[in-house]
C-alpha cells in the first residue's frame, strides 16, 4: 500500500521499486510462517490472500509507473483478473493472473533496467529456494481449487 505513496508523490526510481518490492515479498511470506508457527486463524488470516493479491497489484501499477511496464498492459492485465476474478471467484485463477502478471512485469523489467531485473531474479532464485515446500504446498492448494472449477462447470 506505500507503493502507491510514491505514485502520488510523483517519485520514479527502480531501487525504490525493488527494495520495496523484496521487502513486501519477504513480508508477506513471513507472516504466513509466523501465523501458521503460533497457529493464528481468524478473519485477518481469511483476507491474506485479498491483501497478498492487492500488494501484487500496487507493485506492478508502480512499476507500470516507473516505466518498467507498458501502461497498456498494466490496465489490460488489470481488468482481465479482476473480471476473472469476480466471474469465476476462484482462488486458483486470481494467482494463477497474479503470478502470470509478475512474471511477465520480470521479463519486460529487462529491457528498462537489467541491473534491477538481476536483483529481483536473484531474488526469485533465492525465495523460491528457501520455500520450495511452500510453493509446493500451493501448487497442491491451485489443483484443488482448479478441480473444484471443473466439477462446477
Amino acid at each position: 500500500m506505500i507503493v502507491l505513496l510514491f505514485i502520488t508523490f510523483s517519485i520514479i526510481n527502480p531501487y525504490i521499486f525493488a527494495f520495496l518490492y523484496i521487502v513486501g515479498w519477504i513480508t508477506d511470506a513471513l507472516d504466513g510462517k509466523v501465523a501458521r508457527y503460533l497457529g493464528i486463524t481468524g478473519k485477518l488470516a481469511e483476507w491474506d490472500f485479498i491483501f497478498d493479491t492487492f500488494f501484487q497489484w500496487t507493485i506492478i501499477a508502480y512499476g507500470a509507473y516507473i516505466g518498467s511496464l507498458p501502461l497498456l498492459f498494466f490496465w489490460i492485465w488489470s481488468l482481465l483478473w479482476l473480471a476473472l476474478g469476480a466471474i469465476i471467484r476462484n482462488k486458483a485463477v486470481i494467482a494463477l493472473m497474479g503470478t502470470l502478471g509478475v512474471i511477465i512485469h520480470l521479463v519486460l523489467l529487462y529491457w528498462y533496467n537489467s541491473f534491477v531485473f538481476g536483483i529481483l531474479i536473484t531474488f526469485w532464485l533465492i525465495h523460491f529456494e528457501i520455500n520450495i515446500h511452500r510453493f509446493v504446498g500451493r501448487l497442491t492448494e491451485f489443483q484443488e481449487d482448479a478441480s473444484k472449477l471443473k466439477k462446477s462447470h
